[in-house]
């Protein structure tokens, strides 16, 4: 009889070993999850990209960069500024100037930036040019009372933020002095080079498969001119 209360007693141990082992395991691995997703994101986003990269990868120097532009044509890119608000304009050009600096520096195209300001915004538009933007002073190309339609006539002066100085973005086209033009508002970032569009667009290439075309089941122009 010793014998088997002995066992019981033993038993019951177990199980309340057991039964206490489980959730402390279970506490433990999601503390140890947490833990190890912390650590990879926190390394992710402190460890600089030399750090990933493996060590055979060739560097390529800025003289090879500048060899490798040397043939290639120079993109403008432009933004329009329609009047001066509350808010500052040259953090977001500053910002979208060095995402375009990143991407260029990782392709085969140099890069040019303008800012197409119309008289309203002559005050904080010309501040551009200490960021390296040439500053292009532009009248809305377009009298209200020369358009033809008469939706857009009567309309677009209470459209939008800006009315009808949205209009001197046409501007854009006469900065001719580039096979091609960017606009771009100064909210948003270029996060890759745009080789392979460019290089459709001025003929050096035939092959779309890298161009992720919208409507693929429509037929495609043999000649880009313009692109939204």
């Amino acid at each position: 009889m010793v014998k088997v209360s002995s066992s019981r007693t033993a038993l019951r141990r177990k199980k309340t070993k057991a039964s206490f082992l489980i959730p402390c395991l279970v506490v433990f691995g999601v503390i140890t999850t947490s833990v190890l997703f912390l650590t990879a994101h926190v390394s992710s986003n402190l460890q600089p990209a030399s750090y990933l990269a493996p060590s055979n990868l060739k560097k390529t120097s800025s003289a090879d960069l500048s060899r490798k532009k040397e043939n290639k044509a120079t993109i403008g890119y432009a933004v329009s500024i329609t009047g001066c608000g509350s808010d500052p304009l040259s953090e977001g050009a500053a910002v979208l100037k060095h995402s375009i600096h990143q991407a260029s520096e990782k392709g085969s195209y140099d890069y040019k930036m303008y800012a197409i300001v119309h008289p309203n915004g002559e005050e904080c538009g010309s501040q551009l040019s200490n960021l390296g933007y040439t500053v292009l002073i532009r009248e809305t190309p377009v009298a209200v009372k020369d358009i033809k339609g008469d939706f857009l006539r009567e309309k677009i002066e209470s459209n939008g933020c800006c009315g009808e100085k949205e209009l001197i973005k046409l501007e854009a086209y006469t900065i001719v002095q580039h096979p091609i033009v960017v606009h771009l508002d100064l909210d948003t970032l270029v996060l890759k080079p745009m080789d392979d569009l460019f290089d459709y667009m001025l003929g050096k290439t035939s092959d779309l498969s890298k161009l992720p075309v919208m409507w693929q089941e429509n037929p495609l122009p043999k000649e880009v001119n313009a692109l939204f």
